[in-house]
């Protein structure tokens, strides 16, 4: 009976371990042989594909909210642009045509649009693209250096802003505009949890690159991960348990996942490229 029971729980325990998997998937830039490629892994660490394969420079990817599309930034027509990818297909449509550059894409929450930012000889500022129309319009256009928005649920769109000479991060939602952070140093590259109610970003105001997290009202500053290495941004996973980080404690950058307790759960990539820029999705 002793024996049967001690089966039982520990066939319980694997279980158990299974289902608290991260699950979902994630898109990543990777240098290989010498040129950045968008890959994309499965969030338990299975699965590897590369989902570009062009001399251009691929970078900065972001899924859609269903995981079947990918929005990234690409040089293979001249400047930086941005181009639509269907994952099953691999088919790939070039989303905007400018004499400027587009960058930092991520999806809308209801993938009607793909906010990203535009840089010109003048500046920067976060544009609006409708996949449907292909029309672009100004989010954000106040002459602040606007750029790296993230839109979270509620339709809650964390930004970065110039501010003084520095940068800060920036939440913008129904009740009108709030700047998050007042720090001498950089604080770059937002992104909101699931619930909406917290705010990663990445900060130099201890030296390095460090990812920091913050309450979706500016308070609770607090850092996430503060190694001896850099940390880049971190990707929240769409349950709201994980958050997927790259940083270069191997000597290159590897993309690790982590609970929100900040406890290590998986090494995602591991071999002699770099690999940054992670992005979540179901």
């Amino acid at each position: 009976m002793l024996n049967r029971m001690a089966v039982v729980l520990a066939l319980m325990a694997i279980a158990a371990s299974a289902s608290a998997q991260p699950t979902g998937k994630i898109v990543f830039t990777s240098v290989r042989n010498g040129n950045a490629e968008v890959c994309v892994i499965n969030a338990n660490g299975t699965g590897f594909e590369n989902l570009t394969d062009d001399d251009a420079y691929d970078d900065q990817p972001a899924l859609s909210p269903d995981g079947t599309e990918v929005v990234f930034v690409s040089n293979r027509d001249g400047n930086r642009e941005l181009y639509l990818m269907n994952i099953a297909s691999g088919d790939v449509v070039r989303l905007t045509n400018t004499d400027d550059s587009e960058i930092d894409p991520v999806f809308t929450n209801d993938a009607s649009g793909v906010i990203y930012t535009l840089e010109t000889g003048e500046g920067r500022d976060v544009y609006r693209l409708d996949l449907v129309s292909g029309e672009s319009k100004a989010v954000y256009a106040g002459g602040e250096d606007e750029r790296m928005a993230y839109q979270g649920p509620g339709g809650k769109i964390a930004y970065v802003a110039a501010v003084n000479g520095d940068d800060e991060i920036m939440l913008k939602d129904s009740s009108g505009r709030k700047q998050l952070t007042d720090s001498p140093g950089i604080d770059i590259m937002p992104t909101i949890t699931a619930d909406g109610k917290q705010v990663f970003f990445v900060t130099t105001r201890e030296g390095d690159y460090d990812l920091y997290l913050m309450y979706a009202d500016g308070t609770g500053e607090r850092p996430f991960l503060n190694t001896e290495t850099s940390e880049g941004r971190g990707a929240p996973s769409p349950d709201g348990g994980y958050v997927a980080v790259a940083n270069e404690e191997t000597g290159s950058l590897d993309i690790y996942v982590y609970d929100m307790d900040g406890n290590r759960v998986l090494q995602l990539t591991d071999d002699a490229y770099d690999n940054y820029e992670p992005h979540w999705s179901k």
